[in-house]
């Protein structure tokens, strides 16, 4: 089990319109065990590598959410602003902390980050076989709007379809953090 390293892991949640700091190798590390847990499996996407953390939160408009719990990382999302449209890159869950709240709490975290650091509107790309994941961001406010033919590479082979999907930020209201009640930004 890869340790959450110490300090502020994600933003401020006093200003959410502060840029981030570097991710170190510590918590990209934490970051790479998480992702890779959490897309397991033939039917899965291809999951990030440290590098590709790291590398991610170092481009313009890039931030991060993370939420350690025990001393371990148990969810995280990434996404990026630029101009007046916000994308949710990545959101995943350590399996065994599925349905506790944390991936509606990361999005709604995800929308007040995003409209803080300018976005009017958000998109994001799922894979098409991943129903849950759908479910979620539908439920969340989030629209199928359009569609990818063989975008993603699969961990067993093989290509599945991404679904677009769009939601309006100034439509998501700022209670609907879900019940997940948290001290992590």
């Amino acid at each position: 089990m890869s340790r959450v390293p110490a300090g502020v892991l994600a933003g401020d949640a006093r200003d959410p319109a502060r840029r981030d700091p570097p991710m170190g190798p510590d918590e990209a590390a934490a970051a790479a065990v998480l992702h890779a847990l959490a897309f397991a499996g033939p039917e899965a996407i291809r999951p990030w590598t440290a590098a590709d953390f790291a590398g991610f939160c170092e481009s313009p408009g890039a931030f991060r959410i993370l939420a350690p719990e025990k001393g371990r990382l148990d969810a995280l999302m990434l996404g990026r602003v630029i101009g007046p449209e916000a994308e949710l890159v990545t959101l995943a869950t350590r399996p065994l902390s599925r349905r506790r709240g944390f991936a509606r709490a990361l999005l709604a975290r995800f929308a007040i980050r995003a409209v803080a650091l300018g976005a009017e509107t958000a998109f994001l790309e799922v894979a098409e076989p991943n129903a849950g994941a759908r479910a979620l961001y539908a439920a969340a406010g989030w629209a199928e709007v359009g569609f990818r033919r063989n975008c993603y590479r699969l961990s067993g082979g093989g290509r599945a379809n991404a679904v677009v999907m769009s939601c309006d930020l100034g439509a998501v209201p700022a209670e609907n953090a879900g019940d997940r009640q948290t001290d992590w930004v």
